[in-house]
Parts: structure tokens; sequence; C-alpha cells
């Protein structure tokens, strides 16, 4: 219910917020189109962030150059940036992983790469070892300390 009203809140903030900056009469059919479309922007980019699409398209830009120093793997506590995603620590896990701490992560603590032929531990090897891993493409894998894990 909370996301309903603030969905309408934003689009109808949003349509105001056009009529202020452009100051045109929405009675033109210039100004007519510009309502129109302006909802349906703000609503696309609604449903691109829901479906995670800014993570996805930096992903495809930086998979070649995260691939290349996860092969290489050397540890890194400074943050940096690899491609498009910042990395604030790479190291190396006990489990083979080559792990890289994502900054400004909600969901995850960052990513991880096992080598081909490697797999991620099973569940009660993720449990011993407070880390969860979760699919991500190919040989990525997204990580999560479980909580009450020091590191």
């Amino acid at each position: 219910m909370v996301w309903s009203v603030g969905w309408v809140v934003l689009v109808g903030l949003s349509i105001w917020w056009v009529y202020l900056v452009i100051g045109f009469a929405p009675t033109t059919p210039r100004g007519l189109m510009l309502v129109a479309v302006q909802p349906l922007l703000v609503f696309c980019g609604f449903v691109g962030e829901v479906n995670n699409l800014p993570e996805r398209i930096a992903w495809r830009v930086s998979e070649d150059a995260m691939t290349a120093a996860a092969q290489v793997c050397e540890p890194a506590g400074d943050p940096r940036w690899i491609g498009m995603f910042r990395v604030d620590a790479v190291r190396r896990d006990s489990d083979g992983a080559c792990a890289f701490a994502i900054g400004q992560r909600s969901d995850t603590d960052g990513l991880a790469y096992f080598a081909p032929g490697t797999n991620p531990p099973d569940d009660t090897q993720q449990r011993r070892a407070h880390a969860y891993y979760q699919p991500f493409d190919g040989n990525w894998f997204r990580y999560e300390f479980a909580p009450g894990y020091i590191d």
C-alpha cells in the first residue's frame, strides 16, 4: 500500500516539477505531449531499477576487467575502480574464491570468482565459513557474510 501511494505521489511531483522548470502551458499540444511522456519515463526508470538494470549494464561493461583481476587475485585493501565497480578490497578466501568487496551494495557484500573447475562450498560448508554464495554469472557468485562474522 505504501509503495502504491508513494508511486502516485512521485508521479504527481514529477509532473509538477516539469511545470515549474519548463514553464509551459499544459493546454498546448507540446505541453500535453510532454505531460504524457514524462510519467512514462519515470515508470521506465522505476522498472529498470527494480530489475537491476544499472547493475546489469555495469557488469557487461566491466566483466572482462573483473575477470582479469580475479585471475591474478592480487590482495588489495585500498578502494579502487575495476571497470564500473568500486572495489573496496580484494582477497583470496580459504574456500578458493577471489572475493571482491564491492562498495555501496545493499543486497550483498560483493562478488566472488571461482576458477573454472572449482565450485563454491555447499550449504553446510557455507554455514561453517559464514559466507553464503548465490550464482551471479558463470564463474561469478554474489556473496554475503552471515551476521556475526568478524573479518
